[in-house]
């Protein structure tokens, strides 16, 4: 099937010759053959290309094949299947032509197909080129050089076709006395077919069983035969050999007996210059020492791993950092989260007196601030602020104290003088706040018994007049703000709008007026119909979803359906 797929993208379909219909008065077979000529294209010389043709009985009766030849003697083109017999009305046969081309020339034949059908004869023309196929393999000797007995190396070679015709790479033949040496291709399965100028990679093994000098030869076999084939001589442990000496396989200058540890690289050679790139560069037995992708110090990180100092085995990204002028852990900061270092910015470590070198707003003799921190690291919290209690009466100023430097002042306090709002009510000495809510009833507290009443308070959803202004829950959602007769709990979607209650009349005012979640329907603003139009937008029937500005008009149905004014 490799023939076949090398030839079949250069067919060319032509019609048969001879195939003119015959005038019969009986019923016959009648023979078409597809396809009607076979063009072979470029075939390598020595290479067999194959190439099937159809026989089909499209006659009105069964059709015999009675022989099949070729009109002039070729030793090119012969036949891989013949047929002679009966092929019933409407059926097929197949049959399969060869071309094996044995010289660069084009050559030609005529496939002759006799039958008893209305065509007794049908010719196929049958053309093909024969072309002398190139391939090259390099480097065209492997020399393993030195290798220990028990060890494995492998060396790739690049198997080429350099010439203008297609051939199959069929067999990978390694001939050695010690049977070390092996080759398989890489990534292929043979038979392989390479195109003109495509490639393929082969692997080739040597194990060494001893030390001793070994030799063998790789042969690359095509479907051409002798005609086409190659030659690798292989080498291994024969530094004594004058090939092995001088051979330098990759023009390195360096040969693998004069110490190149990769004579398949060219920048691999003793004195090279080490680079990241995963190669033993120098030929010293590290693969890229030296380089950002090595680990000099031996601590588990190279530089590409993070290591900001591959010298020093004390520093890498998993060393805890210590206070030592050292960026110890490879983050870019020295120093941090030691006692050394000014965490936080605020310009003092750990061993400055920062007492908490997480936060910035912390450290010595800095202001003190209403945060439950101790700002200024004395050991204290909050002294001085509205939280503290500074004069220790047992309230601060946030629990009303409303002179914290006098221990007798305090919420609560006996009224022991004139002149001194000893319990914090505002109201001054000898006004009585029964409820302690600021307020007293000659300051305006109209229920001086509950908490939450006094002028000014926040009016709450408790039939109260919290606010003492006179008005019971205004404001909450028990109330009617707008007068409209329904306050939110009765529905009122919008109680600031009186024009907005549940049952109220839709006006186009983009407003929910009757608070059913729909903001004016029925109205020349909503689109009732959903169209996609509203009377404001043109819709001249916003009742009917197939009237609008944006429809066809209907002929002969007496209706203006696209609202231009005109009907039909």
């Amino acid at each position: 099937m490799t023939r076949l797929a090398m030839t079949a993208g250069l067919l060319v379909l032509v019609a048969s010759a001879g195939c003119s219909e015959q005038v019969v008065t009986g019923l016959k077979g009648r023979l078409a053959v597809n396809p009607g000529a076979v063009h072979f294209g470029m075939v390598a010389i020595g290479a067999t290309a194959e190439f099937p043709l159809k026989l089909d009985n499209v006659g009105s009766a069964k059709l015999s094949v009675t022989s099949i030849s070729l009109a002039e003697s070729s030793d090119v083109f012969s036949l891989a299947t013949e047929f002679t017999g009966v092929i019933p009305k409407g059926e097929s046969e197949t049959i399969s032509v060869i071309y094996t081309p044995a010289e660069d020339r084009e050559d030609e034949a005529t496939l002759v197909i006799a039958t008893d059908g209305t065509i007794e004869k049908v010719n196929v023309a049958l053309v093909g080129s024969g072309r002398e196929g190139t391939l090259t393999a390099y480097p065209y000797v492997v020399d393993f050089g030195p290798v220990d007995a028990g060890d494995e190396e492998e060396r790739a070679i690049i198997v080429r076709n350099d010439g203008v015709v297609a051939f199959a790479v069929t067999e990978l033949v390694v001939e050695s006395d010690s049977g070390a040496f092996s080759a398989e291709a890489d990534e292929e399965d043979l038979p392989t077919t390479l195109l003109a100028g495509q490639e393929m990679a082969v692997v080739v093994t040597f194990v060494a069983e001893s030390d001793d000098a070994d030799s063998g030869t790789l042969h690359v076999e095509t479907d051409a035969g002798a005609l086409l084939a190659t030659t690798v001589d292989l080498y291994a442990n024969d530094c004594e050999a004058t090939w092995s000496l001088e051979y330098d396989g990759d023009g390195d200058g360096t040969a693998v007996c004069s110490g190149d540890c990769d004579d398949g690289d060219e920048t691999s050679f003793p004195g090279g210059v080490e680079v990241e790139d995963g190669a033993d560069n120098d030929c010293n037995g590290i693969v890229d020492d030296g380089t950002n992708a090595y680990d000099d110090d031996g601590d588990g990180y190279s530089e590409n791993d993070g290591d900001c100092n591959d010298g020093d085995v004390d520093v890498n990204p998993d060393q805890v950092e210590l206070p030592n002028g050292v960026d110890d852990n490879c983050d870019g900061i020295i120093d941090e989260g030691t006692i050394s270092t000014d965490d936080d910015g605020d310009g003092y470590a750990e061993q400055g007196g920062d007492c908490d070198d997480a936060n910035p707003v912390i450290y010595p003799h800095g202001p003190e601030l209403a945060d439950g921190l101790d700002n200024d690291c004395d050991g204290i919290v909050d002294e001085g602020t509205d939280y503290y209690d500074d004069d220790g009466d047992g309230f601060t100023e946030i629990d009303g104290d409303c002179n914290d430097g006098d221990v007798d002042v305090y919420p609560g306090a006996p009224d022991i003088g004139p002149g001194v709002d000893w319990d914090c009510t505002g109201l001054g000495a000898g006004v009585t706040d029964e409820d302690a809510d600021g307020y007293g009833g000659d300051f305006g507290d109209c229920d001086d018994l509950d908490a939450t009443v006094f002028p000014g308070a926040p009016e709450l959803m408790d039939g109260i007049d919290n606010d003492c202004d006179g008005i019971v829950d205004e404001g909450t959602d028990a109330y009617d703000d707008d007068g409209d007769g329904f306050t939110e709990l009765d529905g009122d979607c919008n109680d600031g709008d009186s024009a907005a209650y549940p049952g109220g009349t839709e006006a186009a005012d983009w407003i929910d007026n009757d608070c059913d979640g729909t903001v004016d329907e029925g109205t020349i603003y909503a689109d009732d119909d959903n169209d996609g139009a509203t009377e404001m937008g043109g819709d001249c029937d916003d009742g009917d979803p197939d009237i609008g500005p944006h429809m066809l008009e209907i002929l002969a149905n007496l209706i203006d359906d696209d609202c231009d004014g005109f009907v039909d």
